[in-house]
């Protein structure tokens, strides 16, 4: 997980560190999350009391504007190997 805080969040670019955050959307909200299934996102695309923007402020807006967290993944897998 720390490697993936270092990365840039997938929304905006925001250069690390930034927050890991566990995938939730779809399938992934029914279970467990695996550490290996995060995501970057910064600080005001994560957390609630960044407002609107936040995912978990509305995970229903942020998923109609970004789409599903875990779509990220493979993005998130290709930055990691680059490594």
């Amino acid at each position: 997980m720390l490697a993936v805080k270092m990365l840039p969040c997938v929304v905006c670019g925001r250069a690390g560190p930034n927050d890991a955050h566990h995938c939730q959307s779809d399938r992934f909200g029914a279970r467990k999350v695996s550490d290996y299934e995060v995501i970057p996102l910064c600080p005001r695309h994560h957390r609630h009391e960044y407002g609107p923007g936040a995912y978990h402020y509305s995970k229903r807006a942020w998923e109609e504007k970004h789409g599903p967290d875990h779509g990220f993944l493979d993005l998130v897998a290709r930055q990691l190997s680059a490594k």
